[in-house]
C-alpha cells in the first residue's frame, strides 16, 4: 500500500458520496452497513459540509485543510502522521452501538482516548480477497444466497458471506422458503463439498 496520505486511487472505494476508504475496509463497511440496514439501523460516516469525505480517509491536501482548520475538540494530526491516511479509519456518528455489538466485521474502538467515534477498521480475510463487491443496502438485499449441504453441516453463502448454519437457522431457512417470503432469495443447491470447499476458500482466505 501506498504512504500515508499518498493512496492511490485504485486503492480506495467510496462507501457513500464522499467518503472514502481503503478497499478491503470498504467492503468490510459495505457489508456491515447491509447487515444493519435489515437490523433497521444506519451507519453513518460523520459527514462534513466543509470539507466532505473527511471523516474516512484523508490525503495530505485534506490532512493540510484539518490543520489550518482546526474543528472540534480532538487534536490534529501533523502531515503524514494521521491514522486516517491509510484508509482504515472511519469517524462515525451514526450505528455505534450497532457497531459495537459486530466485532465480526473487524471494528475496533477506542484506539484513540476521547475518541468514542473515531473507529478502526481491520478487515476480515473475506473483505481481503477482492471477492466481496462493494454494494448498497438495496443491491445487498437482491443479492441470491446459496443454501449448500456438506458434510460439515450447511452453509448460507453469497458474494458477501459464508455462513455456517445452526439447527434453528436452518428450520428458520426452510419455513423462510416455503412461505416465499424473507430478505432473501435462496438456493438450494444440495450435497456438494468439492464446490463448498471452493466457495468457502475465496471468502476466508486472504489473497
Amino acid at each position: 500500500m501506498s504512504a500515508n496520505g499518498q493512496l492511490r486511487d485504485d486503492e480506495l472505494a467510496y462507501i457513500d458520496e464522499h467518503t472514502r476508504l481503503a478497499v478491503a475496509p470498504a467492503r468490510a463497511w459495505a457489508a456491515a452497513k447491509a447487515a444493519a440496514a435489515r437490523d433497521e439501523v444506519e451507519l453513518r460516516a460523520t459527514p462534513s459540509t466543509i470539507c466532505p469525505g473527511i471523516a474516512g480517509y484523508r490525503d495530505l491536501d485534506m490532512q493540510d485543510w484539518l490543520i489550518a482548520h482546526p474543528t472540534g475538540p480532538a487534536p490534529i494530526a501533523s502531515r503524514g502522521a494521521s491514522t486516517h491516511g491509510y484508509g482504515t479509519v472511519v469517524d462515525v456518528d451514526r450505528g455505534l452501538t450497532w457497531m459495537r455489538k459486530h466485532p465480526e466485521y473487524g471494528f475496533v474502538f477506542d484506539t484513540i482516548r476521547g475518541e468514542p467515534w473515531h473507529v478502526l477498521i481491520r478487515p476480515p480475510a473475506w473483505a481481503s480477497t477482492g471477492t466481496t463487491p462493494i454494494t448498497t443496502p438495496e443491491e445487498e438485499e437482491e443479492m441470491p444466497f446459496i443454501l449448500m449441504s456438506t458434510g460439515r453441516g450447511k452453509w448460507l453463502i453469497n458474494a458477501t458471506n459464508a455462513h455456517h448454519l445452526t439447527p434453528e437457522e436452518d428450520r428458520q431457512i426452510i419455513d423462510l422458503a416455503a412461505s416465499g417470503i424473507g430478505p432473501y432469495p435462496v438456493k438450494d443447491c444440495g450435497t456438494n463439498d468439492r464446490a463448498f470447499d471452493l466457495i468457502k476458500t475465496a471468502h476466508t482466505q486472504p489473497s
